[in-house]
């Protein structure tokens, strides 16, 4: 995958080097005026053991309930191709699935299983997800490129790449798998109004239609946002009034829309502590790797989006911008060290609240999701060992 993105980096340097570039600044009108009723606290935790060829921080996970109420916690090992089954009350190991030995051998990023007889895998190499079953047999090949050959055609400009992870899961929904990716690099204004990103596989056809664009006060007229992780793109599923939420990093408000239309309703979803979020303010040709690096560090950023059905409620991330002694970031400072926070909502996106959860290195954001007992997110710290995947459960407290 890696010989995509490169290739998407380099026509888009070259695209932009002679285009003007506009700034803009995307300024927090709740900054320091919103109070806080709740927080969040860990309350419990789980540990799965894992063997000699898994490691933790997964490339993406899933929580999958069978047909007789079991749940299982399951983890892609992309080392041999195989997805892990663990009970995850139990914790214990229970068995695996390997897709190893499938030809052409695929480069397997995220999965996600519908039943035992129906289990999609996205296989990355050729940007195709694998409809297989819990034997490992294919059944069916679904291209996300449409026609275009991925070596020859310029594909990237009208369809999404997937920077896959647990925090922007595969969504299930009455009669489609949704799938959201983004546009990696900065976003050439010409296909701001037509590149969509969230891919929506039909369970009986297989046909795959795409939906939902960049907002145009966000990303249009050529602002400079250069690439990841301003151009991620975060959807969660309100299973109860069946919305999408998306959560673009750059805006302190989410972006609400349903399944039939490609509008969106705006809504307020911020930080009490986030400050204006600001464009790069050179064109691209002049920005080096370290430049953009020190501006992700002193920027503010959003994350993912987590519905929770239990509670009602909403959490998101925010990556707290970082400042050395004499008010700079240096180049040297990585991005691990950015204190994290989590926003709380409620069902109507209310604000109640936001909890210092610590800094970025000290977990595995990728890995984030909701069960009845809780919003789980993995925590890594300073295992050295690698002997367990280790998920921190907070649940809301009144302050």
């Amino acid at each position: 995958m890696k010989r995509h993105l490169i290739f998407l980096y380099c026509v888009s340097t070259f695209a932009l080097s002679c285009t003007n570039t506009s700034v803009t600044s995307i300024v927090n009108e709740k900054q320091g005026r919103l109070k806080s009723t709740h927080k969040l606290e860990i309350t419990s935790e789980k540990k799965f053991p894992l063997d000699s060829v898994t490691a933790p921080r997964p490339n993406y996970t899933q929580v999958y309930t069978n047909s007789t109420g079991n749940r299982f916690y399951t983890i892609l090992n992309t080392y041999n191709n195989s997805i892990y089954f663990y009970d995850y009350a139990g914790l214990k190991f229970i068995k695996k699935i390997s897709f190893d030995n499938l030809e052409p051998k695929p480069d397997i990023t995220a999965f996600h299983i519908k039943s035992s007889d129906s289990i999609y895998l996205y296989n990355e190499r050729a940007i195709e997800l694998l409809l297989t079953d819990s034997s490992a047999k294919t059944f069916k090949k679904i291209s996300l490129i449409g026609s275009k050959n991925i070596r020859k055609d310029p594909w990237m400009y009208m369809y999404p790449q997937y920077n896959t992870q647990t925090a922007i899961p595969f969504i299930q929904t009455l009669n489609e798998l949704l799938f959201t990716g983004e546009f990696i690099g900065q976003i050439p204004d010409d296909i701001i109004r037509t590149f969509k990103f969230t891919a929506g596989i039909n369970y009986s056809t297989n046909e795959v239609k795409f939906s939902h664009t960049y907002p145009i006060e966000l990303y249009g007229g050529n602002k400079l946002w250069h690439n990841i992780p301003f151009t991620e793109v975060y959807l969660d599923y309100d299973t109860d009034n069946h919305k999408l939420v998306y959560s673009f990093p750059v805006s302190h408000n989410l972006y609400i829309s349903d399944l039939n239309t490609d509008k969106y309703d705006v809504v307020y979803g911020g930080s009490n502590e986030a400050s204006t979020i600001t464009s790069l303010k050179a064109n691209q040709r002049d920005i080096d790797a370290d430049s953009f690096l020190k501006h992700i560090g002193e920027t503010d950023e959003y994350g993912s989006i987590k519905y929770d059905k239990y509670r009602k409620l909403y959490y998101r991330f925010l990556y707290k911008s970082i400042h050395d002694d004499g008010g700079v970031v240096t180049v040297k400072t990585k991005w691990k060290q950015k204190p994290v926070s989590i926003i709380i909502m409620d069902k109507h996106f209310n604000y109640l609240g936001e909890t210092p959860i610590g800094l970025a290195g000290d977990w595995n954001l990728k890995n984030v999701f909701v069960t009845k007992e809780g919003l789980n997110i993995e925590h890594v710290g300073h295992d050295i060992d690698e002997m367990y995947l280790t998920l921190k459960i907070l649940t809301l407290k009144k302050i």
